[in-house]
């Protein structure tokens, strides 16, 4: 296989992009006594590096986090909202004559936290159809990325003319644009 750059016609300058990313980029912790025992960690890329990184993977979903909170800060939510109808009867209870007549009271109230709750179940529905949504996209995303990832890993740049190529099928493109390239 043929490593020259297309635009310049020489090999010389020539690196293969994953080794430019590679050598590039960094990743280091440091602690220690000196920062008051706490520890850092990062990374740092040149430049080209950064411009010429591969795609990120599709990201896992974090749904089902999110999900339990949601779902238990609801059952919360109607728990509190039971609490304060069985508080209400009881504080009113003295001033109507007794638990007997603020019953029309305690429906109303549970009617009113019924409605509140059923507002906080609304967004429950949403998510839980884009979950599925999302699952179901999920392995075209990843399809998409693999493809991406394989034609990422045959890429190679000329320093000379700031230029990223594939050598197979003579494609070129700046680095500013390589997402672009291997989504295309």
């Amino acid at each position: 296989m043929d490593v020259s750059c297309p635009s310049c016609r020489n090999v010389d300058s020539v690196q293969k992009v994953s080794s430019i990313v590679s050598s590039g980029t960094t990743h280091g912790s440091y602690g220690g006594a000196w920062s008051g025992d706490a520890y850092f960690s990062g990374s740092s890329a040149t430049n080209l590096a950064t411009l010429l990184m591969p795609p990120d993977a599709p990201k896992e979903s974090r749904f089902t986090g999110y999900f339990l909170w949601y779902v238990f800060g609801t059952w919360a939510l109607g728990g509190v909202c039971v609490l304060l109808s069985m508080l209400g009867a009881l504080v009113f209870a003295p001033f109507t004559g007794g638990l007997d007549e603020p019953i029309g009271a305690v429906i109303i109230q549970m009617f009113g936290y019924t409605i509140i709750a059923s507002i906080f179940m609304v967004p429950l529905v949403w998510m839980i159809r884009d979950r599925k949504r999302w699952r179901d996209a999920y392995p075209a995303k990843e399809a998409v990325w693999i493809s991406a990832m394989e034609n990422w890993d045959q890429l190679y740049y000329c320093f000379r003319d700031d230029l990223v190529f594939d050598p197979e099928s003579g494609k070129t493109v700046k680095p500013q644009f390589l997402n672009e390239f291997l989504s295309s």
